[in-house]
């Protein structure tokens, strides 16, 4: 039976629940706003099979060599419409057109949660496009999978790394037609936290929500784009990601689950065929790159992946990089984020307070000297890695 001791244990993505033959595990969320599994000890027959595939408990790593690439569609009504550059359009495209299953998130009960969707027709695609800053729930999810592998079709599964090594870990099989993407992820949100935003913005304007993009480009992609929201007057609500109420406690830590501040599944050895990420500071080594629509970071893991990618070679304008330029401007790729030492008293009040009030007294962005400094030598040190394994492959 799966005993979470320590909250920073769990990364609530679900297989454990899946796994279990008496269907005696569910994931609820706790008083933050976090998954976690609850077991009805009564139903439990001690198997263990949830403690064998959890991702956590039993971390794994490949060491693969990486291929690192900046990359934009094409087209750049998609690229507009994604968060990045649209490579996970194109990808998942030629998922469905050869007749296969796309797994990813969308938004639900007009945004205020998130879960797992599968999609077999190339237009519900967009229901899967853009990124979602809120855990979305897994249940019955790699079931699904796992019958859609053993049926021979093809399925490309898109998630957090965690959720991807969770799935690994359910199939326990090496499919041939299973694709993964995992992403590079800053953190889950609490979805308690995206609940009282909501709740202040229907407050604010006393009109329905409709629907949210938590990176429009209106404003451009350079700058990290907009929160947006559309109400149900067709009013639309949107402000600078980091200037608006949740982007600022999601850019200064505060809303992170326990696992996320000590994640497992960081670094360049993943079990996913393909990350996905945005290309910050692309002005830097792809200059033709810079035209403020997105690109996105592609680093490749897989044979499967190299394959997927030189398939799209028509779909999308791509550009070898180095490791360390893609870690530059996105250390999440390499390193956990630090929490905020204000959260423990902002999830005390949330609720109680005024949200906006709370956000101006705690999302605040501390500067860190040693662990910019860290990040300097890290991004170093792979160059060096970088031009040794150039040198014993020559």
């Amino acid at each position: 039976m799966i005993e979470i001791k320590k909250e920073k244990d769990c990364c609530g993505c679900g297989a454990c629940a899946d796994i279990c033959p008496k269907m005696c595990i569910n994931l609820l969320f706790n008083e933050n706003g976090f998954l976690f599994p609850k077991v009805d000890k009564n139903l439990c027959i001690n198997c263990q099979l949830c403690n064998k595939v959890c991702p956590i408990y039993n971390v794994r790593k490949r060491r693969t060599k990486n291929e690192f690439y900046a990359g934009q569609n094409i087209d750049n009504k998609i690229r507009n419409r994604s968060t990045s550059g649209g490579i996970f359009f194109a990808v998942a495209k030629k998922i469905l057109d050869d007749g296969g299953i796309v797994y990813g998130t969308a938004l639900t009960d007009n945004a205020r949660s998130a879960e797992f969707r599968r999609i077999d027709k190339i237009e519900e695609l967009s229901v899967l496009m853009g990124s979602k800053y809120i855990q979305s729930k897994t249940a019955n999810v790699f079931k699904l999978v796992k019958q859609d592998l053993n049926q021979e079709k093809t399925v490309l599964f898109v998630g957090t790394p965690c959720q991807v090594e969770g799935l690994k870990k359910y199939i326990n099989t090496n499919f041939s037609n299973l694709y993964t993407m995992d992403l590079v992820c800053h953190g889950v949100a609490s979805q308690k936290v995206w609940a009282e935003y909501i709740k202040y913005h229907v407050k604010e304007t006393n009109k329905k929500l409709i629907d949210v993009n938590f990176r429009s480009k209106i404003i451009g992609w350079n700058k990290g784009g907009s929160m947006q929201i559309l109400f149900d007057n067709d009013s639309i609500y949107y402000k600078n990601f980091r200037e608006d109420l949740f982007g600022r406690a999601f850019n200064a830590n505060l809303v992170f689950r326990s696992s996320c501040e000590n994640c497992c599944f960081k670094g360049f050895s993943r079990i996913s065929d393909i990350t996905l990420g945005d290309f910050w500071g692309i002005k830097e080594f792809v200059k033709n790159f810079d035209d403020d629509l997105g690109t996105s970071l592609i680093i490749v893991h897989s044979e499967k992946g190299k394959e997927i990618l030189k398939a799209l070679s028509s779909k999308l304008n791509v550009s070898r990089v180095k490791a360390y330029e893609a870690v530059k401007k996105n250390p999440c790729i390499v390193e956990s984020i630090k929490p905020n030492k204000n959260k423990e008293d902002f999830f005390r009040k949330l609720g109680n307070e005024p949200f906006e009030e709370l956000i101006e007294k705690y999302a605040m962005i501390e500067i860190n000297l040693w662990r910019n400094l860290r990040r300097k030598v890290y991004r170093n040190l792979i160059r060096v890695w970088e031009q040794i394994d150039e040198y014993i492959s020559s």
